[in-house]
């Protein structure tokens, strides 16, 4: 006997058996020691169809589940997730779970010498752009650090001014640009720049063609040489705010530093007075942040503290 299960699009056809012999009867084996017993083609029928009804009914549930389950394995398959974990979608619930990827998220992750594994290094402030080696550099080995360089000094207070409206992250990039159409931050060479050289200047897409920040800059190349006269130069002029010692702050990722502080106001206004340009107090105090007079690396940061001593 030949027995062909046909699926199709009713119960009927879903379920049919085709018998290949045109007899009455389908011999059944039984456990009486080799005899059959008989059932007529209609009894079988009926059978068939109970078979049918439950094959039908349990389709409609598994079948939908089994097709998710394909689904997804192929969407596995051909759409792995994201391998970098910072650009993966956030659908976690849990408080606890979020927390414990967001201190996986405040280290940075660099690669090791067994194949490409990776491993998480120091835990940095939270403004830090790990996947920028130009700020990663920036933030360990320069800003909070004590500076008494006159030229980088000098250099910096007119970055900072040439950030206004802008992220720090954009004026770092062009930072060596900067350092190339500025004659290296050379104040004398700077306070002689005429109108040919601001078209220059004017015309250079690698620094921030802004007509009133190259000419603050040009203004406060001179108002410098002065105080250089007057006092000696900045270093001398900012430390003794401070006394010659760094201030430590004490703020963490979720609480901090604040835009400016009475210390930056005091300092702002005595630039103004110099004739200084683009040194509102928010932009010393970020200012003093940068070249050291105050340290403000984050509690949780592994430079916190670590600059000034």
């Amino acid at each position: 006997m030949v027995v062909t299960v046909i699926i199709g699009a009713n119960a009927d056809a879903r379920f049919d058996i085709y018998i290949n012999a045109n007899i009455d009867i389908i011999k059944q084996d039984v456990s009486d020691g080799g005899e059959y017993k008989a059932s007529t083609i209609s009894e079988q029928r009926q059978k068939r169809n109970n078979t049918a009804t439950y094959f039908e009914s349990t389709q409609r549930i598994i079948f939908p589940k089994f097709c998710l389950i394909i689904a997804y394995l192929l969407r596995t398959i051909v759409q792995p997730p994201p391998h970098n974990y910072r650009h993966a979608p956030m659908t976690i619930n849990s408080v606890k779970a979020k927390e414990a990827l967001d201190e996986i998220a405040s280290h940075d992750i660099k690669s090791i010498s067994d194949g490409g594994s990776i491993a998480p290094t120091n835990p940095r402030c939270g403004w830090v752009n790990l996947k920028n080696p130009l700020y990663l550099r920036y933030h360990d080995e320069e800003w909070g650090v004590p500076c008494h360089d006159e030229t980088r000094l000098f250099e910096m207070l007119n970055l900072e001014g040439a950030q206004a409206g802008l992220s720090w992250e954009t004026v770092l990039n062009k930072r060596e640009n900067y350092r190339v159409a500025f004659d290296c931050w050379d104040a004398k060479k700077i306070a002689r720049y005429d109108a040919d050289k601001v078209a220059e200047l004017m015309a250079n897409a690698g620094i921030i063609r802004n007509r009133l920040k190259i000419a603050a800059t040009i203004n406060n190349a001179k108002a410098y040489l002065q105080l250089c006269k007057e006092v000696g130069g900045l270093d001398a002029f900012l430390w003794a705010y401070v006394e010659g010692r760094p201030l430590q702050g004490n703020w963490f990722n979720g609480n901090p530093s604040p835009a400016k502080t009475p210390l930056s106001d005091q300092i702002s206004k005595d630039l103004l007075k110099r004739g200084f340009k683009f040194v509102g107090s928010t932009i010393i105090y970020a200012y003093l942040q940068g070249v050291g007079l105050i340290d403000d690396h984050t509690t949780e940061c592994f430079r916190h503290h670590a600059a000034g001593k």
